[in-house]
């Protein structure tokens, strides 16, 4: 289609999205922009390339661009959301997502992404507000998943009695599950995480068991217990299988020769951006600047972590709590 239409900004968008190189992808975005600047998804996918290289103004930039244009889809304002979050810019998104929600009340992706810039600023009346927005329009364990996830931030001291609630909750038990270990993790009680983790492996999707497993092994790394940290590894390879059958398997199993050591920090940061996932890489780098012994490096990239999930999800939380019991 390029090669007959070589003017055709369609195109360029297209051939960049079947790029394998990322940096080749993007000048064709690029090409496709300067071609036909009415075209929303060729700025969309820029805007994930530089949220994926870090480069968060630049990201910044083009979903301001997107979210302003006709007919977006309305998870570009997600998109727009997160990158605020990232570049530190939330006041400005915040006033620019009221816009559209005044002037369209329906959108559920600038609802949405009001609901993520109230957490990050921890504005909790307007976390409250919106979730009641939003109650009507998501499933029953969206809504749960929220109002546990605010809980998190906040420091409640209800939230992991709520979460047992779940645990007994045939509608939000999947959620449950893994908020259970989450918590498990971000309290450093790593023990406690590998065996909730195998009393339920039969009911948690095999790519998130495995990503759960190698952070936990993460943990025991961390406290200088390389045998357990193996043996999850080891559980964490078995979950997904010979063959990663998916993106989110290939960059598992990145994880895990990461923390393992027989794949390089380097290599493992290429696959994270690869699967638009950079915050994992982050962490990998820090685990192993931790075990090198340089303390300041790992702290660092725990710092990088956290801002590269700025979608506010795992391993936001997760990953803060590992960087404090770096200073302590």
């Amino acid at each position: 289609m390029l090669s007959a239409t070589p003017e055709s900004g369609k195109a360029h968008y297209l051939f960049g999205r079947v790029e394998k190189d990322s940096a080749s992808a993007a000048a064709q975005y690029q090409e496709a922009i300067r071609l036909d600047s009415k075209l929303i998804w060729p700025r969309v996918a820029l805007g994930r390339f530089y949220q994926t290289m870090e480069r968060y103004d630049d990201a910044m930039q083009e979903f301001n661009s997107a979210v302003d244009m006709e007919g977006r889809d309305p998870s570009v304002v997600l998109y727009y959301a997160s990158a605020a979050i990232a570049s530190g810019t939330t006041d400005a998104a915040l006033a620019k997502v009221d816009g559209i929600r005044k002037s369209n009340p329906r959108d559920l992706g600038a609802t949405q992404a009001r609901w993520l810039l109230a957490v990050a600023s921890s504005d909790w009346q307007g976390v409250a507000d919106v979730q009641k927005a939003l109650v009507a329009r998501e499933s029953l364990a969206t809504t749960w998943w929220r109002s546990v996830k605010v809980l998190r931030f906040k420091n409640d001291a209800s939230v992991d009695a709520r979460i047992a609630n779940g645990l007994q909750s045939r509608e939000v038990r999947g959620v449950a599950l893994q908020l259970r270990a989450e918590r498990l993790l971000e309290s450093g009680d790593f023990a406690a995480c590998a065996q909730f983790i195998k009393s339920n492996a039969k009911e948690i999707d095999s790519t998130t068991l495995a990503m759960l497993d190698a952070y936990t092994a993460a943990g025991f790394l961390l406290q200088g217990n390389k045998a357990e940290a193996d043996g999850l590894l080891t559980a964490a390879r078995r979950a997904i299988g010979d063959v990663p059958r998916s993106t989110g398997d290939r960059l598992a199993e990145a994880v895990i020769g990461g923390l393992r050591g027989s794949l390089s920090v380097d290599a493992v940061m290429s696959v994270a951006r690869e699967t638009d996932a950079i915050a994992h890489g982050w962490f990998v780098a820090g685990v192993r600047a931790a075990q090198s012994g340089d303390r300041t490096r790992a702290s660092q990239d725990f710092a990088k972590c956290a801002r590269a999930a700025s979608d506010l999800d795992f391993p936001y939380l997760e990953v803060k709590a590992f960087a404090a019991k770096m200073k302590s």
